[in-house]
């Protein structure tokens, strides 16, 4: 895709993210009514704000033309206890990846995850999940 950029988000994202957000949450409440809404655009974009300020977490943007045409939200998480089946470790988790639909299918969700790649394994990520495979949203 020609003239693509990703990049951390910032403040003025906040309201690209947001109706990008509800696209999709639009197209999923139109297959599932009755289990889910559309939440307040104020609302996510009051969720941004501090996901984009969080330490543990990163929010890139697509950028292609001057437009945002996709987000991705990633936390890490950090296994100490050696309770669990997980080995001590820090893992980065996507929480939400979306592509505005007329930007999908160009390796634009592809990009997103490189950047989370990237940014996961500075941050210390210790492990790929086994059988990890890119899906383009």
């Amino acid at each position: 895709m020609p003239d693509l950029a990703v990049r951390r988000a910032k403040t003025g994202d906040i309201p690209a993210i947001a109706d990008l957000y509800v696209e999709v949450v639009e197209e999923v409440v139109h297959r599932e009514p009755a289990l889910r809404h559309v939440p307040a655009g104020a609302g996510i974009e009051r969720s941004y704000r501090s996901r984009i300020d969080h330490p543990d977490r990163a929010v890139f943007v697509a950028v292609a033309d001057g437009s945002v045409i996709g987000f991705v939200d990633a936390v890490l998480q950090r296994h100490e206890d050696e309770a669990t089946y997980l080995l001590p470790g820090v893992d980065a988790y996507v929480e939400e990846l979306i592509v505005t639909s007329t930007h999908r299918r160009r390796g634009v969700a592809s990009t997103l995850m490189g950047a989370v790649e990237a940014w996961g394994e500075g941050c210390g990520r210790s492990r790929r999940p086994a059988g990890h495979a890119r899906h383009q949203h």
